[in-house]
């Protein structure tokens, strides 16, 4: 009867732990869900405040706050596949991408291309069906391969930056050039 009894306590001490482990396992989803949900809100409301902005100085710098709440809800995210967790994470992304492509685009207009590129990128990672970043993804492409100056930039302007690429690495005097003294 005592081996019945302690084996019996043994297995009541095993399912107790276990429902203790599943407690806290379920309590950590909760605390991790409730930090993606105030992150992700608070992006919202920064990516709001952005799209109000008049320049797009001041709407990179609500951006770029707005991104790093959204970046954080997003690694915060929890992977697993239950439902809450599920929708939740799709709206981080899909915030995350809509904030990143409007960033990329500001870049793009300024002729940043090498962040509007990283930015892009970054939204592809997320959502490789994004049409916005998949068209700025070409659009980028087609200036890099293109010269992005233009005849309003002035002809002078212009030569100059076309002499400095042609002559990267080689130094003055081999160009026939003298520095300036």
């Amino acid at each position: 009867m005592r081996t019945l009894t302690r084996a019996t306590a043994a297995l009541l001490l095993c399912a107790a732990a276990g429902s203790a482990t599943w407690a806290a396992a379920d309590d950590t989803t909760d605390r991790t869900m409730k930090l993606m949900e105030a992150n992700l809100g608070k992006g919202q409301e920064l990516l709001s405040e952005a799209r109000k902005e008049k320049t797009n100085g001041a709407k990179l710098d609500a951006l770029d706050r707005a991104l790093y709440f959204l970046r954080r809800a997003h690694s915060t995210s929890p992977k697993g596949e239950a439902d809450a967790s599920a929708v939740l994470r799709r709206d981080v992304d899909a915030t995350l991408v809509r904030a990143l492509d409007d960033q990329a685009e500001i870049y793009y207009a300024r002729k940043s291309l090498s962040l509007a590129k990283k930015r892009d990128q970054e939204a592809l990672a997320i959502d490789r069906q994004d049409a916005r970043a998949r068209v700025l993804a070409d659009l980028i492409y087609q200036a890099e391969s293109t010269d992005i100056f233009t005849a309003y930039q002035g002809t002078i302007a212009i030569q100059r930056i076309r002499d400095r690429r042609a002559a990267v690495g080689i130094p003055l005097r081999d160009r026939g050039l003298t520095g300036r003294r």
